[in-house]
């Protein structure tokens, strides 16, 4: 009975482990059919207006310029489902690039995740795409490889990563981190390196760009500053209270795919909050000195 009882201890132990540290959506671009474009989908508070992007050469060089992206070709998922696409590159070796810039402040342990698929007319399985996946850090200009190469075929398996994990010079970052698919080869036919004639209209396509993190601990319970409000009790049942030493302008409650589902404007020092649903939620907290802090609760 005795060894039972520890065992069962354990099991709820490594369980609220799993809670407390699971994987954050920090920004993700999945295109759905009623959110078909370039601003991000899902994302923490602070990176809610992101973007994704196509270029072709050097940001501010006279050849540089934005590719325009298609959302209307079926994705990877249901019939529902969409994914970015460009058109015009069988020669954009080393030229060519998708890009998405996100932060990460607050979080660690990062982790990435996107599909590709190449495809040609008239000829839609015959090309190989070839892509480098980089990173950069805010006020750098050296692009480090993640995966490399990245080979795309005309399926959304070939050029899928999954779960690739950032270098812990990407952990809580302020300022912007940049990742890009780098085309590093011109679209030549499989076989046959010499035969360019159905590689004209040569596609690239990409989908489910997800970029998750675990909140870091200490900033999370200290808030990055010095703490200006408490919530409790944390962990929750559904319902606490939001309690700072400031008065409070405006208080925030985002669920973990960053949807915002409690808004409400006070003039007071003091919120309860009731019925949440159990999950992971962020906290973010306008007080009387226009400051936004943020901070995790759990509810179970």
């Amino acid at each position: 009975m005795k060894k039972m009882l520890q065992m069962a201890i354990l099991v709820i132990a490594l369980s609220l482990n799993n809670l407390i540290y699971a994987q954050d959506t920090i920004v993700a671009w999945t295109f759905p059919q009623n959110s078909a474009d370039s601003l991000v989908d899902v994302s923490i508070p602070l990176n809610s207006s992101r973007y994704l992007s196509c270029q072709y050469g050097t940001f501010n060089s006279p050849t540089y310029y934005e590719i325009a992206i298609d959302y209307s070709l079926q994705g990877s998922g249901s019939i529902d489902d969409y994914c970015a696409s460009v058109g015009g590159i069988d020669f954009g070796k080393d030229s060519v690039y998708w890009m998405v810039k996100f932060k990460t402040t607050g979080y660690e342990n990062l982790k990435f995740s996107s599909k590709q698929k190449a495809m040609s007319s008239p000829s839609p399985l015959k090309e190989l795409f070839q892509y480098k996946i980089q990173y950069k850090l805010s006020g750098t200009s050296v692009w480090n490889d993640l995966v490399n190469p990245v080979l795309c075929d005309n399926d959304w398996t070939t050029g899928s990563v999954s779960d690739v994990q950032l270098p812990a010079a990407c952990n809580n970052q302020s300022g912007q981190i940049s990742i890009r698919w780098l085309q590093i080869s011109n679209i030549l036919e499989k076989g046959n390196s010499n035969n360019f004639l159905d590689k004209i209209g040569a596609i690239s396509m990409l989908d489910d760009i997800v970029v998750t993190g675990t909140v870091i601990t200490d900033i999370a319970e200290n808030n990055e500053i010095t703490p200006s409000f408490d919530i409790y009790p944390n962990p929750s049942n559904g319902s606490f209270t939001i309690e700072s030493n400031k008065q409070l302008g405006n208080v925030k409650i985002f669920d973990i795919a960053g949807k915002n589902i409690f808004e409400k404007n006070i003039n007071d020092n003091k919120v309860f909050v009731d019925g949440l649903k159990q999950g992971i939620y962020l906290i973010s907290v306008l007080d009387n000195n226009n400051q936004t802090l943020t901070k995790k609760i759990i509810v179970k």
